[in-house]
């Protein structure tokens, strides 16, 4: 979550698949509703390595004020 950083969650290593599926939730605590218009979800997709860093193969930002909340 941005600006602050302050929560990361990830989601289990899938292998041996082209296309994985991620049918994951997540709850974030600590966070109320009149702050969620200034929050950004930054989702980064990796490929997993076990021997070397993880390479990132594409990531997105997701303004929650663009997102209609009700």
């Amino acid at each position: 979550l941005l600006p602050d950083k302050q929560h990361k969650v990830k989601t289990r290593v899938l292998r041996k698949t082209r296309n994985p599926v991620y049918d994951e939730d997540f709850t974030f605590y600590g966070l109320n509703f009149n702050q969620l218009p200034s929050i950004t979800l930054h989702f980064v997709v990796l490929s997993f390595d076990r021997y070397s860093r993880d390479d990132i193969i594409g990531e997105v930002f997701c303004a929650m004020a663009g997102i209609d909340l009700n």
